[in-house]
């Protein structure tokens, strides 16, 4: 297999320097040699280089890029045709504190795509992928907002990112012993930033759309949820010492408790409660009537976050085109409290496993292709 990395220059200098970064960390997957090869346009290159996971294909691009920004997008990822100006412009107005920008991720699957452009933008009729448009507007336009505006965004999605390239290169580039890469690498900027007692920012700008292809059944969700919670313990452990610490700021103070509530304690504690709250109404403890009411209280509480990030998304960036796909998203922000959300706590419990394990597998996630998506 091979992995494809693209950049607007080559700097053989700057290669070196990432690739020695990396090798002092004695990375455990470190294929740094790449192949450039010219396109007709003089400014582009690109670079075929054996597989070494995101991580070592990023680094690559990383090393051959001459720019100060470079962009980070996956492969079934697709940028809205003003992305890359509306990413690069907080950096026209900065003074150099910025070294990051996330934007918003939607889901493509049930868009029309060709020739690698959006041509007409859609609502899926498949569960799987529906649910995951719900929760991509509550994270993105309610919990990445909220962060940002706090100084506590620990993670630029995957799917795409602007980073200021020498603050990259500070750090060694992606880590490779890590199947959660995006977020430990914002992490360590935060932790490296104040660790220099720097000035710095990391940004989200809500109106930069990036249209991904979201796993389309409940096999591939499996294996990328379970990566996520695996990802982020490891991140959790590596960078243990900034959890409540206030030499960190609000990262140390209130992100990282943040992200130790979420992903140390969240999925344990949601699992509690599924077999305590029916069991202590079996046995008389709990009254049925007040199981019943936490019960509807539970679902009109996600319900009414579900609606209200809907809200944010048509009034901000309008993206839903019709009153037919508003109510697809809004049957699913319902339906996701029977049965998908139990699910997904169990893809989050196997990815605590694989955690425990110590497990390094890429867990793949299939792909229908935007041609079906």
């Amino acid at each position: 297999m091979r992995a494809r990395s693209t950049c607007s220059g080559a700097d053989s200098r700057l290669r070196s320097r990432t690739e020695r970064a990396r090798a002092d960390r004695r990375a455990p997957e470190d294929e740094s040699t790449a192949n450039l090869s010219f396109a007709p346009l003089p400014q582009f290159a690109g670079g075929d280089k054996e597989n070494g996971r995101k991580a070592d294909a990023v680094n690559t691009g990383i090393g051959f890029a001459r720019t100060p920004l470079v962009c980070v997008i996956d492969a079934d990822s697709i940028l809205e045709p003003d992305g890359l100006l509306r990413a690069a412009e907080p950096y026209m107005h900065d003074d150099g504190r910025l070294v990051a920008v996330g934007g918003t991720i939607r889901i493509a699957n049930g868009c029309t795509i060709e020739g690698g452009s959006l041509r007409e933008i859609a609502v899926t009729r498949e569960w799987v992928p529906r649910f995951q448009i719900v929760e991509y507007l509550r994270a993105f336009l309610t919990a990445r907002v909220a962060n940002a505006s706090f100084g506590t965004l620990l993670l630029i999605s995957g799917a795409f990112g602007m980073f200021r390239r020498s603050a990259l290169l500070e750090i060694g580039g992606y880590r490779h012993d890590t199947v959660g890469e995006d977020l430990e690498v914002v992490v360590r900027l935060h932790r490296y930033m104040r660790e220099q007692k720097r000035d710095y920012a990391v940004d989200f700008v809500p109106d930069i759309v990036c249209w991904t292809e979201a796993p389309a059944n409940l096999a591939g969700l499996r294996n990328q949820r379970a990566r996520w919670q695996q990802g982020a313990l490891e991140t959790l452990v590596a960078h243990r010492r900034m959890i409540g610490n206030p030499r960190y700021g609000r990262v140390g103070m209130i992100g990282m408790p943040q992200l130790v509530l979420e992903d140390v304690i969240g999925a344990p504690a949601e699992l509690l409660g599924y077999i305590v709250v029916p069991a202590a109404a079996l046995l008389g403890v709990l009254e049925p009537p007040v199981a019943l009411a936490f019960l509807c209280l539970t679902v009109l509480f996600g319900t009414a976050l579900s609606f209200g990030s809907l809200a944010l998304e048509e009034v901000q960036l309008r993206r839903t085109p019709t009153a037919r796909d508003l109510a697809r998203i809004g049957a699913a922000a319902f339906a996701e409290n029977f049965g998908f959300r139990q699910v997904n706590l169990v893809y989050r419990l196997r990815g605590i496993r694989s955690f425990l394990r110590k497990e390094t597998a890429w867990a793949a996630v299939p792909r229908v292709g935007f041609a079906k998506a």
